[in-house]
């Protein structure tokens, strides 16, 4: 550039008032999509980001809106369409001789929920020492294939309830594995408890009285805590204690088995680590469906899935062929539809809204 002294340019300065205008002009010609970009939005200039010298000398700024997560998200299939129309708006209106924006930019915000996106994006596979000393036969004798995997510690005189909340949660497709029912008689029951430890996705601990007093149960803890892996401790007489009391603890006082596998199964839901395996194993059981009834309730659950591979699309596309109960189930009839297009990824916003 051939200039002998940095000018003061004037657009950057009249900026703030240049799109208070092109947001309401956006405002009144409907593109509220635009217009919430300019409301929401952070920006910055680069100036004499491009020089001509022509006519004295033009000068080109360039113009970054960070933009937060909601709005770039919704917009992201048409950025350019839209940095392009913000760029003609701002100009139409600014006028200034010797000055223009020649470019704008869309980026998106810090947004911290993106932090450990890897753990909480429900595709991450977790490595687990059960992959190299447990083949699939072996898992398939502690485990149901394809279901979730609840590891159940409890202490071994408090037997009834976890073999009836068992069952309960194996009507959403998980697994659970309860010492004293799933060790077979002939086998190293230490090994079997360490093979399970090593394969389980969540742990719920059974606290009642005593619980602290087995060595057996704070282990299993320690293995959950040194994995990483969500505990979720369930209150039968007893308060978490130790490290496990930073948890949330849910109450099984006066609930049965069924309504407490429900109030857990939903609570592993908001856990974002496990969204993935929770979303392929209630796929699984909702290709066996048990009723219509049944199909309908994880049909319900299944709106929970926030994305999801081809593969398990397809067995979701599927699953009314391979189960009568599916098929004739009327909120799968009404809401599987919708469900496969929304993880398809079809969308709604188009370009002519930008």
């Amino acid at each position: 550039m051939n200039k002998t002294r940095t000018p003061k340019f004037e657009l950057p300065r009249k900026l703030e008032r240049i799109l208070a205008a092109l947001s309401a002009y956006y405002a009144k010609s409907n593109n509220l999509v635009l217009q919430r970009l300019l409301v929401n939005s952070h920006y910055h200039v680069q100036e004499e980001w491009t020089y001509d010298n022509w006519n004295g000398g033009t000068y080109g700024h360039a113009l970054y809106f960070e933009v937060p997560p909601s709005i770039y998200y919704e917009i992201f299939d048409h950025l350019e369409s839209a940095a392009q129309a913000l760029c003609e708006g701002i100009n139409r209106i600014s006028n200034i001789p010797n000055e223009h924006i020649a470019a704008v930019f869309i980026e998106l915000q810090e947004d911290p929920a993106l932090e450990n996106w890897r753990e909480t994006s429900g595709a991450l596979i977790h490595s687990s020492p059960a992959a190299t000393i447990s083949t699939e036969v072996e898992l398939a004798k502690l485990w149901q294939p394809g279901y979730f995997r609840l590891f159940l510690s409890h202490k071994a005189e408090f037997k009834p309830f976890p073999s009836s909340f068992k069952e309960s949660m194996a009507l959403y497709g998980v697994s659970c594995f309860v010492a004293h029912e799933d060790i077979q008689p002939t086998k190293e029951w230490q090994d079997e408890i360490e093979k399970a430890l090593f394969s389980m996705d969540a742990l719920a601990a059974l606290i009642s009285e005593g619980f602290s007093n087995s060595c057996w149960t704070d282990q299993e803890i320690g293995v959950a805590i040194g994995r990483q892996i969500p505990i979720v401790p369930i209150k039968l007489g007893m308060d978490p204690y130790g490290f496990i009391g930073k948890y949330q603890a849910l109450s099984a006082r006066r609930k049965t088995h069924t309504s407490l596998a429900k109030e857990i199964y939903e609570l592993l839901w908001t856990m974002p680590t496990l969204k993935g395996r929770l979303a392929e194993s209630l796929v699984t059981r909702f290709e066996s469906s048990q009723t219509f009834a049944h199909a309908n309730t994880l049909m319900r659950y299944l709106g929970k899935i926030e994305n999801a591979p081809p593969n398990l699309i397809e067995r979701l596309e599927k699953a009314p062929e391979k189960d009568s109960q599916v098929a004739g189930a009327w909120v799968v009839q009404q809401e599987l539809p919708g469900l496969l297009k929304r993880l398809r990824g079809d969308r709604d916003v188009s370009k002519e809204q930008i």
